[in-house]
């Protein structure tokens, strides 16, 4: 047991922000997330990558124009609500 509460209690103590993130090549873009100082946890979610960071700021633009420089196309970053398996997966992180 990890913890113990609703499952919306267990939603609202996620505690950071979610950024669902998503290119042309999920395989590389894992890599060149993780490979961020800023990065706390990188996970595939369907076509996207659920990514958090160390503190809560994210420059959106400047991790599009790192991503372009890694030679990622089709990029998409977006704000998005942990669900549960966010937070299982953060659980587990730690």
């Amino acid at each position: 047991i990890m913890s113990i509460n609703t499952p919306e209690n267990v939603i609202g103590n996620f505690g950071q922000k979610l950024w669902a993130v998503k290119s042309n090549n999920i395989y590389r873009l894992i890599q060149d997330l993780k490979s961020l100082e800023i990065a706390d946890s990188v996970f595939p979610f369907g076509e996207y990558l659920h990514f958090t960071t160390k503190d809560s700021e994210l420059n959106i633009d400047e991790l599009t124009e790192y991503l372009k420089t890694k030679s990622h196309q089709g990029i998409e970053i977006k704000e998005i609500e942990a669900n549960i398996e966010d937070c299982f997966m953060q659980l587990m992180n730690k």
